[in-house]
């Protein structure tokens, strides 16, 4: 039990510490620092909260990343659907566009 705690400490320092990078990071691999977020945190507020504020990105690999990453929590992402409804219909990057379709797709399935 105590090596659990350990690693849910260890997990939580981790994500904290990414967030960090992931804000003063340079545009190049960013994408990979927020799914990394993902992947340690999905259900954390503060993880919906940053995919969301990542669809406003300039970078369309970030607002890719935020699509696939919000499309995976399905319902639990439903804040995201009026940004995610603009960007199916509105970005310039078809790739967007298509991610942010099946994002749409997987939180209203439920």
């Amino acid at each position: 039990m105590r090596e659990l705690i350990e690693l849910k400490e260890l997990a939580i320092s981790t994500k904290e510490k990414l967030i960090k990078i992931f804000r003063t990071q340079k545009r190049e691999d960013k994408n990979i620092t927020l799914y990394a977020i993902f992947q340690i945190a999905p259900n954390k507020k503060e993880t919906l909260n940053l995919l969301i504020k990542s669809l406003d990105d300039n970078n369309c690999r970030i607002r890719e990343t935020a699509c696939h990453c919000l499309g995976v929590l399905g319902p639990k992402a439903a804040t995201s659907i009026a940004k995610l409804e603009r960007l199916a219909k509105n970005d310039k990057y078809r790739s967007v566009r298509v991610l942010a379709k099946e994002a749409l797709r997987r939180i209203k399935e439920y």
